[in-house]
C-alpha cells in the first residue's frame, strides 16, 4: 500500500511540474491557434515548450541562487511573475484567450498514439518510488541540490570532485529539497524520460507525413514503435529514474536538435527562441557538452538563411550568453572557464586537481580513436560492452545502428543531394553527436545521448524508403521497426536487463516498505552512517569531518544529517597522502589538518590493503572502534570526539 501511495503522489507531483514547465515555456513562445495543425505537430510544440519551460526554470534558479533567494516563497511568486511576463507581451492571463490558446493546444495534442506513448512511460516510474542507494547522483548532483536549497544560494563545496563545474541539472534538484518533496525527487528525472518518448513519437509522426498521405495509419504507428524502442532500451530503463544527467542530457539533446530542425522548416521568432534556450541549457549540463555548441549554432544559421545578418548575430549572442553562466562562474573562482582542463594544460595548478590527479582520473578521455578501433565499435558495443573504454552492459542491438545515419549522410553527400530536410538534418546531428561521443569518452552509456534521435531517424528512414512502395513494403517497414523495439540486450547485459524489469519493477511494489528500511537493506554501510548521524551531533563539534574510505555514493546521506565527509583518490584529502601519513607516523597531525573527528573504514582486507597499519595506528592513538553486525564498515572516533560525547551523555534516539 505504501508503494502504491508513493507512486500516485509522485505521478501527481510530476504532472504538476509538467503544468508549470508548460506554462513557463509559453511565456517564451505563445501557443499558436490550432486550426490546420496536426495532433503530432501540436504535441511536438507542447513537448518543446515544456522542455523550454524546464530550461527557463533552471536559468531563473541560477539567478536566484546568486542572489541568495532560493526559498519556497520565490517558487510561489514565480507563477504571478510568469503571468506578468505574458501580460507585458500582450498575452494577459486575465483574458479568456490566454487559457483558450493553451488548453486548445493541449487538447489538439491529445490522440490515441500519444496516449499509448504516455502509458508506456508510466510503468517506468515505478523505480522512482525508492531512494537512490548510491550513484553519481548521491555523490554529486543530489548533494549540491541539497546544499544549495539549505544555504538558499549557490555555494561551493570544496570536497566534491568537481566543485566548480557546470551544474544545470543540480539547479533543478534544488527545488524538491526547498519545497520539502525530496522523497519524490526521482519523478523529475522520470518526467524528462517521458518527455523524451513523446518527442520521439511527435517528431516521427510530424515529419513522417512528408512520405505518406495525410491519413496513412503507418506514420503514427512508426512513431509509437520508435518511442517503444527507446522505452525498452536497457540503458534508458536503467537510468530513467536516477537523478543523474544521462536521461536529462538525452532529452535536451533530442529536443534541441528537433527544435533546430523545426526552426529550419518554419523560422518564426518564438520557434527560434526555443531552439536557442534549449541548446544553451544543454551546453550548461556538462562541461564537455560545450563541444556541441557548433552543431546548434549551425542549425540556427541554417534557419536564418536569407535573414539579416544582424539577427543571426543576435541569436548566436543569445546562445552564448545563456550557455555561459557556469563557465563565467568557474572563471571567477578558478581562472578557468572549463575547470580544471585549461588550468592543468597551461598553468599546471588548480584549486582541486593536480596533473597527477588528472592522469589517474581522466583516463576515460584518452580512449583509442584510431580508424581501426572506431570501425570495431559497433561490434564491440554489442558483443563486448564491458570493455575498459565502454564499461556498460545495458546496450541493445538497436543502439549500434548509428551507422545507418552515417551511411545515409555519406550517400547524400556523394550524390550531391543533401538538402535541409528533417531526415537529412537529423542525420547530420547524429553524425556530429557520434563524433562527440567517440572523441571525448565513448563509454557505452553515453550513447544514450543520441539514442532517442536515432530511433526517430530510423523511423523516418523506414517511411522514406517505402514512400512509393506498395502496402506490403510499408508493412515490412513497420515490422522492421517492431523488431528494433523488441528488447535485445547485449549478451553480457541480459541478466541485468531482466533483473531491472523483474526485480526492480515488477516486484518493487511488494518489496518497498519505506525509505529507511530500503536503505538499511540495500545501501552499503547505511547502519554505520545512521550511527554517525545519531551520535556526532551530540558532540557539538560542527567543524569535524568524517573521513570515509572507498564508500562511493554516501555523500547525500551524511549531508542530510549535517555531517561533512571527505576522502577521495585525488584532491588535498587524497588516499595516497593518508597512506603516507600512516607510514611516517603522522596520522594525528594529518587528522588535525583536515579536522577529521571520525573515520569510516571498510572491514575487509582487500579494500584496506593500501592503508596497511591504519587501523592498528588509530587503535594505538586512542581512537575508539565501533563495529556493526550488518555493515562492512568500521567507525573510529577520535579521543576528542569521545570526550565531547561523554560530556553530553544523553542517549541518541533509535
Amino acid at each position: 500500500m505504501l508503494a502504491q501511495q508513493h507512486f500516485v503522489y509522485g505521478l501527481v507531483l510530476a504532472h504538476l511540474a509538467w503544468a508549470w514547465f508548460y506554462l513557463c515555456g509559453t511565456a517564451l513562445r505563445k501557443p499558436e491557434p490550432v486550426d490546420g495543425i496536426s495532433p503530432a505537430q501540436a504535441l511536438l510544440d507542447v513537448v518543446i515548450t515544456s522542455a523550454s519551460g524546464l530550461a527557463l526554470t533552471g536559468f531563473a534558479t541560477f539567478v536566484l541562487g546568486l542572489a541568495g533567494l532560493i526559498y519556497p516563497l520565490a517558487a510561489a511568486l514565480a507563477v504571478p511573475a510568469v503571468g506578468v511576463v505574458c501580460a507585458l507581451r500582450g498575452d494577459s492571463p486575465l483574458r479568456a484567450g490566454f487559457w483558450r490558446l493553451r488548453f486548445g493546444q493541449l487538447k489538439r495534442a491529445l490522440s490515441l498514439p500519444a496516449a499509448l506513448v504516455w502509458l508506456m512511460a508510466i510503468p517506468l516510474a515505478l523505480q522512482a518510488i525508492v531512494p537512490d542507494t548510491g550513484s553519481d547522483a548521491t555523490v554529486y548532483y543530489m548533494t549540491y541540490g541539497f546544499e544549495w536549497a539549505h544555504a538558499h544560494r549557490l555555494v561551493v563545496d570544496p570536497w566534491l570532485r568537481l566543485p566548480h563545474t557546470t551544474n544545470n541539472w543540480p539547479l533543478m534538484l534544488t527545488w524538491p529539497y526547498a519545497l520539502g518533496v525530496d522523497d519524490y525527487m526521482r519523478f523529475l528525472n522520470w518526467l524528462t524520460g517521458a518527455f523524451t518518448l513523446l518527442a520521439v513519437y511527435a517528431f516521427t509522426a510530424r515529419f513522417g507525413r512528408a512520405y505518406r498521405d495525410e491519413n496513412a495509419p503507418d506514420v503514427p504507428a512508426a512513431g509509437v514503435l520508435a518511442a517503444l524502442a527507446v522505452a525498452l532500451t536497457p540503458m534508458f530503463v536503467e537510468f530513467v529514474d536516477y537523478n543523474m544527467i544521462d536521461v536529462p542530457t538525452s532529452l535536451f539533446f533530442t529536443v534541441s536538435a528537433m527544435a533546430g530542425i523545426r526552426a529550419v522548416q518554419r523560422c518564426t521568432r518564438g520557434v527560434l527562441a526555443e531552439a536557442v534556450v534549449l541548446a544553451a541549457f544543454l551546453i550548461g549540463l556538462k562541461v564537455s557538452l560545450l563541444l556541441l555548441g557548433p552543431l546548434f549554432a549551425a542549425l540556427i544559421l541554417i534557419a536564418l538563411r536569407g535573414a539579416p545578418r544582424r539577427r543571426a548575430v543576435l541569436e548566436l549572442a543569445a546562445l552564448v550568453v545563456l550557455a555561459s553562466p557556469w563557465y563565467v562562474r568557474s572563471f571567477v573562482y578558478t581562472g578557468d572557464p572549463i575547470d580544471p582542463i585549461l588550468n592543468l594544460r597551461f598553468h599546471h595548478a588548480d584549486p582541486k586537481w593536480s596533473v597527477a590527479d588528472e592522469v589517474n582520473q581522466l583516463g576515460d578521455l584518452r580512449t583509442d580513436t584510431s580508424p581501426g578501433t572506431l570501425l570495431q565499435i559497433p561490434r564491440r558495443l554489442f558483443l563486448d560492452p564491458s570493455g575498459r573504454d565502454l564499461r556498460d552492459t545495458g546496450v541493445s542491438l538497436a543502439d549500434t545502428l548509428y551507422v545507418v545515419p552515417l551511411a545515409f549522410l555519406a550517400f547524400v553527400l556523394l550524390a550531391r543531394r543533401l538538402r535541409p530536410s528533417p531526415i537529412a538534418l537529423a542525420a547530420c546531428a547524429l553524425a556530429y553527436a557520434y563524433a562527440y561521443w567517440t572523441l571525448t569518452s565513448h563509454l557505452a552509456r553515453y550513447v544514450l545521448l543520441f539514442v532517442p534521435l536515432l530511433a526517430a531517424f530510423l523511423a523516418l528512414f523506414a517511411l522514406a524508403l517505402t514512400a512509393h512502395r506498395r502496402i506490403a513494403w510499408r508493412a515490412a517497414a513497420l515490422a522492421a521497426l517492431a523488431l528494433l523495439a523488441i528488447p535485445s540486450p547485449s549478451p553480457e547485459g541480459r541478466a541485468l536487463f531482466w533483473n531491472i524489469y523483474v526485480d526492480e519493477y515488477l516486484l518493487i511494489g511488494q518489496l518497498y516498505a519505506g525509505r529507511t528500511v530500503w536503505l538499511e537493506d540495500r545501501a552499503p554501510a547505511y547502519s554505520s552512517i545512521e550511527y554517525l548521524c545519531r551520535t556526532l551531533p551530540r558532540a557539538h563539534r560542527p567543524h569535524d569531518n568524517v573521513y570515509v574510505v572507498l564508500l562511493g555514493g554516501s555523500q547525500i546521506f551524511f549531508k542530510e544529517c549535517g555531517i561533512q565527509i571527505i576522502g577521495d583518490s585525488f584532491g588535498p584529502e587524497r588516499y595516497g597522502d593518508l597512506s603516507r601519513a600512516v607510514a611516517h607516523d603522522d596520522v594525528t597531525q594529518w587528522a588535525e589538518r583536515f579536522h577529521v573527528g571520525s573515520f569510516m573504514l571498510p572491514d575487509y582486507e582487500d579494500k584496506i590493503a593500501i592503508f596497511a597499519g591504519l587501523r592498528d595506528t588509530l587503535t594505538e592513538l586512542g581512537w575508539r572502534e565501533v563495529l556493526f553486525p550488518q555493515s562492512d564498515y568500521i567507525v573510529y572516533l577520535s579521543p576528542e570526539t569521545q570526550r565531547a560525547l561523554e560530556a553530553h551523555p544523553q542517549n541518541p534516539q533509535k
